[in-house]
């Protein structure tokens, strides 16, 4: 049986804040999974031009393309496991709601936990219409 590594990706706000999370659940996102998607047909045309260019070079044609050894290892992640998506209309406090939902909506669990952040906002409050209000328009923009 072979084990298969679980690939992340990385969500960035506006305001650097950072969210790692599981490519399923961030594909819940139907805007981040046609992003995924695209990033991942790119990177299959690229080895293939690659793999080409090593063909070429093998026969004294052009030099292959690629990085060396440094070039495959971030942070501990393997670039090919981790993608970077910069949300730069998005900020850190609603991508982290948003981040929260997806999780808890791959998970397939039917329960209400990713709303709780909501049942503690004051309706009279100014920062948290404003807070509810960027969170309508990110679930809008994200397509979930």
């Amino acid at each position: 049986m072979t084990s298969r590594r679980q690939r992340f990706v990385m969500l960035k706000s506006c305001d650097e804040h950072e969210f790692v999370l599981p490519i399923e659940a961030a594909m819940q996102s139907r805007m981040i999974a046609d992003m995924i998607q695209g990033i991942d047909q790119l990177n299959s045309a690229t080895a293939d031009l690659a793999a080409s260019g090593e063909a070429d070079d093998a026969e004294g044609g052009a030099a292959a393309v690629g990085g060396g050894a440094d070039s495959q290892l971030v942070s501990g992640y393997s670039l090919d496991n981790m993608l970077e998506i910069p949300l730069d209309s998005i900020s850190g406090p609603v991508l982290q709601l948003v981040v929260h939902y997806l999780v808890e909506k791959e998970s397939g669990r039917n329960t209400m936990s990713e709303f709780r952040a909501l049942h503690s906002m004051d309706p009279t409050s100014e920062s948290d219409k404003q807070l509810v209000l960027e969170l309508l328009l990110a679930a809008d923009f994200l397509d979930c």
